[in-house]
């Protein structure tokens, strides 16, 4: 099986940039080659009321969602949450046989490949372009499994 390099963006904020940080994310790798899902787990992990294990059920979902992609040609994938899953590398590769997940909280602390801290300045939502693409820069430096040089 061919490992597949995740990258899970999540923040306890609501507002916070996943969705603009994971676009740019996602459009870089596709630039460089590599073909890439983008999926949004506020939207397809969304269940109401909430499940007990919310990080549980966005794995699960997550994990139904994989092979789809995988069959279209993907062979990376950005995700993004709100969820703050303290856990969601195990879980993504409970989920995942095979994939290497790199989690990166959007408030400040990227992790798993190594403990790097980092300071986005506020919201990527309030930046402009070449501020969202300097955060993203940032991630990339050290999302050093991930799959965009």
């Amino acid at each position: 099986m061919i490992p597949v390099p995740v990258l899970w963006l999540h923040d306890p904020t609501a507002g916070e940039g996943k969705s603009g940080i994971g676009w740019q994310l996602f459009t870089r790798s596709v630039e460089a080659g590599t073909p890439t899902a983008y999926i949004d787990l506020e939207f397809t992990g969304t269940l109401a009321p909430a499940a007990a294990d919310q990080g549980r059920f966005r794995a699960k979902v997550l994990a139904a969602l994989w092979p789809g992609y995988r069959d279209a040609g993907a062979r990376a994938m950005v995700v993004f949450s709100a969820l703050d899953v303290p856990d969601a590398a195990t879980r993504c590769a409970e989920a995942l046989p095979g994939a290497v997940v790199t989690v990166c909280r959007t408030d400040g602390i990227i992790g798993t490949d190594a403990d790097v801290s980092m300071d986005a300045g506020g919201p990527a939502e309030e930046q402009d372009d070449d501020r969202v693409d300097e955060i993203v820069d940032v991630f990339l430096a050290a999302a050093k499994s991930w799959p965009v040089p």
